[in-house]
């Protein structure tokens, strides 16, 4: 499980890891769970590298502990939280681009605790602790407007399950006048970041168990994502570089 040769040519990314590793039970060997861990940190060499520091807002809502695939019923339920599959990605992300800075939310944000010993495995169940009340997905975007405005950033990711409920406590998140929360503060960040020299932040939302809402409407410099597969990790690059024909590639190809 744990032959690095074998992980590279198969380009083996991270959430067939993760799901093996909330499946083993306590009768599972631990030389077997080791290798799980030693599995996924080879298998985080297969994640991009972005093409410069991006914000991750980390969804730790109550509803984000719901099962990544729906309730199916018995034997078609996943062990897999959302949550769990929102925290590997910003904890792999996060490893092979150390500039970046996570943001985990619900009804608040909170300042992530980063210890560098963690394994890929061990970052993601830390991520995924925080929270559990309701959820504003503009609080990420506001945090970094308050605390990173000096800072350059290629753009924003925000991994939820939409369910945005907070915001002037009217359904689906709307702020005053109308106007999505996470919007109004995104063209603050936006603003803030042209005058730290770049050019074009995009903002991308990546919806685990999309719904018929989103908190952000497509527009130029905006991506909304369906559902997860580890597909996300090359997508998601493609976007923020601009690569358009390699972006393309990927959504044709992709599962998600």
């Amino acid at each position: 499980m744990a032959d690095a040769d074998v992980i590279r040519r198969s380009r083996q990314l991270l959430c067939q890891i993760l799901v093996a590793y909330l499946n083993a039970s306590d009768e599972v060997p631990q030389k077997i769970k080791a290798s799980l861990h030693q599995a996924a940190e080879i298998a985080c060499g297969n994640v991009p590298d972005l093409p410069g520091p991006v914000v991750i807002g980390l969804d730790t809502s109550g509803s984000m502990g719901c099962p990544a695939t729906g309730n199916r019923g018995r034997g078609g339920t996943t062990k897999m939280r959302c949550v769990d599959v929102a925290a590997l990605f910003a904890a792999a992300i996060l490893r092979r681009n150390p500039g970046i800075v996570v943001i985990p939310f619900d009804t608040r944000s909170y300042q992530a605790k980063i210890d560098p010993s963690d394994s890929i495995l061990s970052l993601s169940a830390r991520l995924s602790k925080y929270g559990g009340d309701g959820t504003d997905c503009s609080l990420p975007v506001i945090e970094a407007n308050r605390r990173y405005t000096k800072r350059a950033f290629a753009g924003i990711v925000l991994v939820s399950d939409n369910q945005s409920w907070i915001n002037s406590g009217r359904a689906f998140g709307y702020g005053q006048g109308g106007s999505p929360g996470v919007m109004t503060e995104w063209e603050k960040f936006k603003k803030a970041q042209q005058k730290n020299g770049i050019a074009d932040p995009k903002l991308v939302c990546i919806d685990i168990v999309p719904y018929g809402n989103t908190r952000s409407p497509d527009r130029l410099g905006t991506l909304n994502v369906g559902g997860f597969s580890d597909a996300a990790f090359n997508m998601v690059n493609s976007y923020l570089s601009n690569d358009q024909i390699r972006f393309v590639r990927e959504m044709e190809s992709s599962e998600l």
